[in-house]
């Protein structure tokens, strides 16, 4: 990717949604804890994201809690 990014991640809202624009993905990850304010359908539920990195390519995995 042009830049050097090919993944960016925040939190703060408490939900996971994953979005890709311009070839970048966005990640919220906020499941970890605190209270859910959306639906579970909509990303609201307690998780983490387990990231796995290689030299080629990262592959994301959204972990239930």
């Amino acid at each position: 990717m042009e830049g050097g990014v090919d993944c960016v991640f925040s939190g703060h809202e408490h939900l996971f949604h994953r979005q890709q624009i311009g070839g970048i993905d966005y990640v919220i990850n906020g499941g970890a804890g605190g209270s859910l304010y959306v639906k579970p359908d909509q990303g609201g539920f307690h998780h983490y994201v387990l990231v796995k990195v290689t030299e080629a390519q990262y592959k994301l995995q959204v972990r239930k809690l």
